[in-house]
């Protein structure tokens, strides 16, 4: 989830989020912004949460929520530009990062839930 956090931080210097900021209505901006910080700030939270693993878990959804909701706003950004080829790489390779973070809290709930099931094993051990 760390990773994931720390992948959303850097879009916000990649060339794609500048794009963004360009916009004349300004709610893309405030819409990528809105969604960004939320998944970075709630994927924080469920790592507070190690004691509670399906509280946790379901804290890690709600990120994923809002992280599909910032790809989903850069896939507007990015096919708006109005460009193809090989000068939009870094728009590219922006679109790219997002989708990492996204499976970094995909994997992070496949391994809390495979945490979950050891100590429910472990547990009918005693």
């Amino acid at each position: 989830m760390l990773l994931g956090v720390a992948l959303n931080i850097a879009f916000v210097f990649l060339p794609i989020y500048g794009h963004a900021l360009t916009d004349p209505s300004g709610w893309i901006s405030t819409g990528l912004t809105v969604a960004l910080g939320f998944a970075a700030i709630l994927s924080l939270y469920a790592m507070l949460l190690y004691n509670n693993r399906l509280n946790q878990i379901r804290w890690v959804k709600r990120a994923m929520m809002f992280q599909v909701i910032a790809i989903g706003i850069c896939f507007a950004i990015f096919f708006t530009l109005g460009t193809y080829g090989f000068n939009v790489w870094d728009e590219i390779l922006g679109v790219s990062i997002l989708f990492l973070a996204l499976l970094c809290q995909y994997a992070a709930i496949h391994f809390i839930r495979k945490d979950e099931n050891l100590v429910r094993s472990v547990d009918r051990l005693r």
